[in-house]
């Protein structure tokens, strides 16, 4: 019963009245018949909710710009890519290497190693940002998909022959946490109750505050949100709700998103694009299309920046695999690839009139 109350008040002072399932209401009135004594203050304490939700004794305080001062410069954990202390997406299709590239990502930030120019090859490659000191800062992956032996063995090959950022001796900030087979962070408890953050989401938060890491990774959303994922309401709930935490702990959460089931890159509301801070994608993409009847270009990996709040979205990059890892490396940007391909493959056409490209 007392739960029940407190449930009761909790909904009151957070959503619509008239949400209140009636079948609740029944069962407090007839408890407060019941017991008169305790029942007066279950009704003064109702009471006191409705009158916050209508407004009553609620003080804002607005700001100046004087008063809130001159901030400080941004802070990127990847330079215009992946800012310090926000929520960011990495979304793609099954099986493209989004795990291995997150790995990628915390191996290099968990040890910035002065030896490395960044975490991943290339000329045209985003660096390591000011947010991450000399010898990097802590890193928790938080893993539903792959066991730790796999976790440790995809450290392993992407070590490969040149990559001194990514051996063990060196990764000691890097933690992982292997959490298959346990539930999700962000769910339901009662039938009840809205979605809120689980028991074992206090448990990871702890264990970054414990750690005094600076990114979180999320493998995968579809595992750590256990709520609707087209429910926009419940949706812009977990996103406030982790990007509200990320900014008071100062660490930046990554999540992996689901493959998608349509062009849009992800699944579920549209408000898991509108939320983030910013969102990664990698997609298989053609380098140039072909014409109506034409032999059907080769296609290759993209990473681009689809959604960036803090920065100018930066070029598309050509993913590229690095064999001495393997890893993922960068080839160069997309646009130039494009301009590459063009050149190598003059256009021409067949006896119909159409055009058909030549070199493939």
């Amino acid at each position: 019963r007392a739960d029940r109350y407190f449930w009761s008040i909790a909904m009151l002072e957070g959503n619509p009245v008239e949400k209140i399932p009636e079948e609740w209401i029944r069962e407090l009135e007839n408890w407060v018949a019941a017991y008169p004594e305790e029942g007066r203050g279950v009704a003064n304490a109702l009471s006191d909710a409705a009158e916050r939700i209508r407004g009553a004794g609620l003080t804002l305080r607005p700001l100046t710009w004087s008063m809130i001062g001159i901030p400080e410069p941004r802070r990127w954990l990847i330079d215009q890519w992946l800012p310090a202390g926000s929520v960011a997406l990495l979304t793609g299709e099954g099986g493209a290497g989004k795990s291995r590239l997150a790995l990628q990502l915390a191996a290099g930030i968990a040890t910035n190693h002065p030896d490395s120019d960044s975490w991943i090859q290339g000329a045209d490659a985003p660096k390591i940002g000011n947010a991450v000191p000399n010898g990097g800062t802590p890193v928790v992956y938080a893993t539903w998909e792959d066991r730790t032996d796999e976790m440790a063995r995809r450290l392993s090959q992407i070590s490969g022959e040149s990559a001194p950022w990514c051996e063990p001796a060196a990764l000691d900030n890097l933690k992982i946490l292997d959490l298959a087979g346990y539930g999700p962070l962000w769910a339901t408890s009662t039938r009840y109750d809205g979605p809120s953050l689980t028991q074992l989401g206090r448990a990871v938060r702890e264990v970054v505050g414990d750690t005094s890491a600076g990114l979180l990774i999320l493998d995968s959303l579809a595992a750590v949100y256990g709520a609707n994922e087209n429910d926009r309401g419940q949706v812009r709930d977990f996103m406030a709700s982790w990007d509200a935490w990320a900014t008071s702990a100062d660490c930046a959460v990554l999540i992996i998103g689901h493959p998608p089931k349509s062009a849009a890159g992800y699944s579920g509301s549209t408000d898991w694009n509108s939320a983030a801070r910013a969102r990664w994608e990698i997609s298989k993409e053609a380098l140039q299309s072909s014409a109506k009847g034409g032999r059907q270009e080769p296609s290759n990996w993209q990473l681009a920046m689809v959604k960036s709040n803090y920065a100018p979205e930066p070029p598309a990059l050509c993913l590229d695999w690095d064999h001495t890892g393997p890893r993922w490396a960068i080839s160069g940007t997309w646009d130039a690839a494009l301009r590459e391909r063009q050149v190598a493959t003059p256009m021409t056409t067949n006896i119909n009139g159409r055009a058909n490209y030549d070199n493939i």
